[in-house]
């Protein structure tokens, strides 16, 4: 049984690193007890061969969650130090148990066929599938490289992660450059010396971008942020790639994306390329209209580009123009405290849970807040809440996995975002904003929800190309005017946005499709490109290629967008699978067109049969069951054509 040494909760444990340190060192001494009572010649039960297997992962994802989250996240740059320590430890040791031959006898001799039980059938597949993909087979010359290399991929990896967090461009300008920005933005930005710092971390970049008339300084902005740690991380990413390819072919794989998709839904990388291709052959007529109605509204002709960096604020000018919506103006009804709670209340009955503050929690800094997670009165989880940008803090939003649920013990989450605070004036979020912290949520109540019997198999646990589809179908309630009106009151007058300017923005989202659908399949197709290709090629020279073969608008030179693609260390070969779950999402949005998005009924049975699933069973059978029908791409056809 489980056994969570002297801590009886993973947050005790962020206080100091000399904490830390037992935590993690209890946690995987713990591990190597249950390994070591494996690979014992014994006859054992099922239970205590697959079933003490499944409990070891549980002990590592533990110790993973927590150093993974406090690793970027804990202002104490030792206790930070000391979190990325263990990443390599744990990650030595999943290798080593999956060359331990002795604990692979033993799941062989215990394994057998559960009639009507498919978690049990599928835990034990999937295990005795990774001890192959970890090197099982392999000689002790090439087990011993592979050691190496899973090694050396950890260190390459936290550095380049490392690095994009500890790293901020910026420019000073002067305080004119500012006049076309909101009133609060100018606010927050006070001049110092007479001039006024703007950097690319996401409250600064994003609005600047959007909304500054001095083009030739966003210019500069634009080329600060695709150009951060790029002297470092483009060396890096070199490195990656290469060792990526040596593990793939030593485990008999041709390329790196054949490895990693094995698991995946889609299976291989052919099915990848033809998923996304079709995609992109059939939004052509979309982005036309797109670029059409763009043109217009910053006066070029057809035969004529606009700079990456001009998109922003060239969306801008045309939700003006053709769809009265501005985007200041819309800002003033997403105050962040407002959307915050709106978001709570918006689960709370969607899902039938409560959300307590739990003002008692261990917390690593003082933004962060806690909340219980509350069933008809009992608590089934927790979830953390750290949404506000300072130094040396991830920079992008995601949700954590600090805690599975498994053998009784909750489900604790966190949720790590970027979104304004308030200080002297209210904290305004884009519509952007508002979509990342519902699709954000949706990952961490998939986490939360889940009633899977195995912790290897418990919420977000997923094939990684369907694990977006919870966070994406989520999404779908901030563009609900019911639920927007809830929350989304203007800072000033408390009036609730009104059905005119909704409408506005649904004409506006309509109207983006193509051009933010192409952009999301350049990010697939040059993530799977990377990880297709043999290596020795010039990462900047596929990246400028493939810009120009899907992006309509102009490259700007010198600029290094794959050093800062984060993604490439956490979802290598993988970013397709955004736009696969959203196909999926799409589909499962169906049974709410008839009922609405709150129809308790489908809700629940939504609930039911993806959340609370994880991957207990195939995910192609999670959506029949839900649908009561195979999954089709006709829903998601049908949203990129639609024009209202």
């Amino acid at each position: 049984m489980i056994n969570h040494s002297s801590f009886k909760h993973p947050l005790q444990a962020i206080t100091d690193p000399i904490t830390m340190n037992d935590f993690c060192s209890q946690l995987l001494t713990q591990a190597k007890t249950i390994q070591q009572t494996l690979s014992k010649e014994t006859t054992v039960t099922w239970e205590e061969s697959f079933g003490a297997f499944d409990e070891l992962i549980y002990v590592l994802m533990l110790a993973g969650g927590i150093t993974s989250l406090m690793s970027v996240t804990h202002p104490d740059e030792q206790i930070r130090k000391t979190a990325k320590t263990w990443e390599p430890k744990i990650s030595e040791f999943i290798t080593q148990l999956y060359l331990d031959a002795a604990v692979y006898q033993t799941l062989q001799k215990t394994k057998k066929t559960w009639n009507n039980e498919t978690a049990k059938n599928r835990l034990q597949t999937d295990i005795l599938r990774e001890y192959r993909r970890n090197g099982l087979d392999l000689n002790e010359a090439q087990q011993h490289e592979l050691k190496q290399l899973n090694h050396q991929l950890t260190e390459l990896s936290q550095a380049f992660e490392s690095n994009l967090a500890s790293t901020v461009g910026y420019i000073d300008i002067k305080p004119e450059q500012l006049n076309s920005l909101p009133q609060e933005y100018k606010d927050t930005h006070p001049a110092k010396d007479g001039l006024i710092r703007i950097t690319t971390n996401t409250p600064d970049y994003v609005p600047f971008m959007k909304y500054a008339t001095d083009r030739a300084a966003a210019r500069e902005l634009f080329i600060q942020s695709k150009n951060r740690a790029k002297d470092q991380n483009l060396p890096l990413l070199d490195q990656v790639l290469k060792k990526r390819e040596q593990k793939a072919h030593l485990l008999g794989y041709k390329n790196w994306a054949s490895y990693i998709l094995e698991t995946r839904m889609a299976k291989n990388p052919e099915t990848v390329q033809t998923f996304l291709e079709n995609l992109r052959a059939g939004i052509q007529p979309i982005i036309k209209q797109d670029l059409s109605l763009l043109y217009k509204a910053v006066g070029i002709s057809p035969d004529q580009t606009i700079a990456s960096y001009d998109i922003s604020y060239a969306n801008n000018l045309a939700d003006k123009m053709h769809f009265n919506l501005d985007s200041q103006e819309l800002s003033k009804y997403f105050e962040f405290a407002r959307v915050k709670q709106g978001l709570l209340q918006t689960a709370s009955q969607v899902f039938q849970i409560e959300f307590q503050l739990n003002p008692r929690a261990q917390l690593w800094h003082e933004d962060v807040e806690a909340y219980n997670v509350i069933q008809q009165g009992n608590i089934i989880g927790e979830l953390y809440l750290d949404l506000h940008p300072r130094d040396e803090k991830y920079k992008h939003a995601a949700m954590f996995n600090v805690r599975e649920s498994y053998q009784g013990e909750t489900a604790i989450a966190a949720l790590v975002c970027n979104f304004p605070k308030s200080s002297n004036t209210a904290a305004l979020l884009q519509h952007e904003d508002v979509i990342t912290f519902f699709h954000e949520f949706g990952h961490a109540i998939h986490h939360l929800l889940s009633k899977a019997t195995f912790a290897s198999q418990a919420g977000t646990n997923v094939a990684r190309d369907f694990v977006e589809v919870p966070s994406q179908f989520f999404e779908e309630y901030a563009w609900d005017y019911a639920t927007l009106k809830t929350f989304a009151l203007h800072v000033i007058t408390n009036e609730p946005i009104t059905e005119t300017m909704f409408q506005s923005l649904i004409k506006a989202r309509n109207f983006g499709k193509g051009i933010d659908t192409i952009q999301q399949l350049y990010y697939a197709t040059l993530d799977q490109t990377y990880h297709t290709l043999p290596t020795g090629f010039d990462t900047t020279k596929v990246m400028q290629e493939l810009h120009h073969k899907f992006i309509p608008f102009d490259f700007v030179p010198d600029t290094h967008f794959q050093a800062t693609f984060g993604h490439l260390m956490g979802y290598d070969a993988g970013y397709y699978g955004y736009q696969w779950a959203l196909a999926i999402a799409k589909d499962c949005l169906t049974p709410f067109q008839k009922y609405g998005l709150y129809d308790q009924e489908i809700t629940k049975k939504y609930r039911t049969n993806i959340l609370e699933q994880g991957s207990s069973s195939d995910e192609t059978d999670l959506i029949k069951n839900f649908l009561n029908r195979s999954f089709s791409p006709t829903a998601y056809q049908n949203y990129l054509n639609s024009t209202t």
